[in-house]
């Protein structure tokens, strides 16, 4: 090992030895004299390496030429000289501080003080960005610090970010360390960031890896929009909203800046300037975020109008959203993550989502921390009034995870300590082969929803009280829930209706089919009602099932078109006949939805 760690400072000193060093040209790096003049020239002259030895060097603007590597020493500090920065004239306030000349190059070490003699902390006034990039290509940075010391404050819409004064915006309002906008082949790893709104920005990139940085007080880490190909592994963030944001256009089509009925829609071929391009329909294309952590923060990863997206070996804990998120991304899978306490839910898919697998995940609502960040173990959500083909998660299949939840102190997640995976407004999902330990599965009733099935999961409830393992009730939903396992193992508190381990509410229109489960433990076990009352029968398919407990109908026979066959009570091996109960009970708080 010694012989090895000689041979590395050896090849290291033979490394900067074949640099141009910046203070044989000239360069005073005292940290008073302005010495940016004097390392532009270096940069200009034919130096295709330059080494900056330990100092602090006062420097305003560069332009660095292409085929070119910067080296800082491990105590060379880059103090910036705010005067006289150039900006986009169409943004005179975007100051930039680098600016990125051309191909293949380095940037090691960079250290950036944010401090000026008068002791004041530059801001997003003073500079922007950092580092500004358009239209090169093979750019590394690596080593990069960028620590400011204190935090501009702003409202905030989450609770932890109103707290300690910012928001999303953050990332909009405040500095960036490395802007690019059509480039591609990039990398940037081993870099430190803190207080800043993100270490990189893309937009319109190809082929970029984001690796091995570290963040905190931040908005993301990586923010890429409307590029293709990105890697973003083994990151570690504290206190950074988003550690890694995605955005190809905005799936929510209600808006009215977004064109009716594109939530699904992306074009890669089309780009800016193309005729029928819209900003709103450009696309993100072959994301991958894997083997990150994140911790108080508010989504580790999550993105809008992606395709080809992979979110695994991750772990996040205590978002104040959604640990994991998808929004109007198609061909995505979020596998063999952990999620501990995230506010909303584990992992979330948005508006329009399609084909996604949700495989082989632990999601953890322990019963510790603050209140705010027990929340679901998955939402399936869509919060827009569109189309039909243009809502809703469609082709989902949610297999192999475990759901946990130990929450024994707060309710307000569907009136149980239990926790759920929620849906609305799906169009064909399945869940299948999971264990839930205190956790259900809830369609919402207020939404829409097209085709749920739930078979060969284990639910396994032993925290005392009432609530159901199973309740299915939204408009035109069509429901499977077959071959279950439902053990409830503590005592149940007087069950309402509704509390029964299988609860369905069933369109006139759509068939449940309630076939092969053993429940043990439940006084309900299965309770049916017409989702309209007054409207046609309601149609049930209920065979094959081995129940401890009871079958009961919320209103007259002659209100349901059903099937029920072969249902047997495990203790005496006797067929469980169906009750109903009269219509008139409806309005009685035990019978309330």
């Amino acid at each position: 090992m010694k012989k090895l760690a000689l041979l590395l400072v050896m090849l290291a000193v033979a490394t900067n030895a074949l640099a141009v060093n910046v203070k044989d040209r000239g360069v005073k790096g005292d940290g008073k004299t302005d010495d940016t003049a004097a390392v532009q020239a270096v940069l200009d002259s034919s130096a295709t390496e330059v080494y900056f030895p330990d100092g602090t060097y006062l420097l305003g603007s560069l332009k660095i030429p292409g085929d070119m590597t910067i080296r800082f020493a491990p105590k060379a500090i880059y103090k910036i000289n705010p005067v006289n920065l150039p900006h986009d004239p169409k943004k005179p306030k975007d100051k930039r501080l680098i600016i990125l000349g051309g191909d293949r190059i380095t940037l090691d070490g960079l250290n950036f003080d944010f401090m000026t003699s008068e002791g004041k902390e530059l801001d997003v006034e003073d500079v922007k960005v950092l580092i500004r990039g358009d239209g090169v290509s093979h750019l590394r940075v690596t080593r990069l610090r960028a620590i400011r010391k204190t935090l501009a404050g702003m409202p905030g819409s989450h609770p932890f970010l109103k707290e300690k004064g910012f928001n999303a915006g953050f990332l909009e309002r405040k500095m960036r360390v490395i802007e690019l906008e059509n480039c591609r082949d990039i990398e940037v790893d081993r870099c430190e960031i803190a207080r800043v709104a993100c270490l990189l920005i893309t937009k319109f990139c190809e082929n970029v890896s984001v690796h091995e940085n570290r963040a905190q007080w931040s908005a993301a880490i990586t923010r890429f929009d409307f590029s293709r190909g990105l890697r973003h592994y083994a990151n570690w963030s504290r206190n950074v909203v988003f550690q890694c944001v995605w955005w190809g256009g905005n799936p929510n089509d209600h808006l009215k800046h977004v064109p009716k009925n594109t939530s699904n829609i992306v074009r890669h071929d089309l780009k800016p300037g193309d005729e029928g391009f819209h900003i709103q329909t450009a696309g993100v294309y072959d994301v991958s975020v894997q083997n990150n952590y994140a911790e108080y923060g508010v989504t580790l990863a999550w993105g809008a109008k992606a395709r080809n997206v992979i979110m695994s070996g991750n772990t996040a804990l205590y978002m104040d959203d959604m640990a994991y998120d998808s929004e109007g991304d198609e061909n995505v899978v979020i596998a063999n993550n952990i999620s501990i306490n995230s506010s909303v839910a584990g992992i979330g898919c948005y508006f329009w989502t399609d084909k996604v697998q949700i495989t082989g995940n632990l999601i953890m609502t322990l019963d510790q921390g603050d209140d705010r960040y027990k929340g679901y173990f998955i939402r399936l959500h869509s919060g827009g009034k569109m189309g039909p083909d243009q809502v809703g998660t469609g082709k989902a299949f949610i297999s192999g995870n475990l759901f946990v939840s130990e929450v024994r102190n707060k309710k307000h997640q569907g009136d149980t300590l239990n926790r759920m995976i929620q849906i609305e407004d799906c169009r064909d999902v399945t869940i299948s082969g999971n264990k839930f330990v205190n956790g259900w599965i809830r369609t919402a009733p207020w939404c829409r929803s097209g085709k749920v099935t739930i078979m060969n999961n284990e639910f396994d409830n032993s925290i005392a009280g009432n609530g159901p393992a199973i309740r299915l009730d939204a408009k035109g939903l069509e429901g499977i829930v077959r071959n279950n396992i439902i053990r409830k193992n503590a005592a149940e508190d007087k069950p309402l209706f509704k509390d029964a381990a299988i609860h369905i509410l069933a369109d006139p229109d759509k068939q449940m089919i309630v076939e092969g489960n053993l429940i043990d433990g439940w006084r309900n076990s299965i309770s049916c009602k017409p989702k309209n009352p007054a409207g046609k029968q309601s149609r049930y398919i209920i065979r094959n099932n081995t129940i401890s407990g009871s079958i009961d109908f919320l209103g007259l026979e002659e209100q349901f078109r059903k099937h029920d066959l072969g249902n047997l009570n495990p203790k005496t091996l006797r067929p469980v006949k169906v009750k109903y109960i009269p219509e008139k009970n409806f309005k009685d708080e035990e019978y309330k939805m």
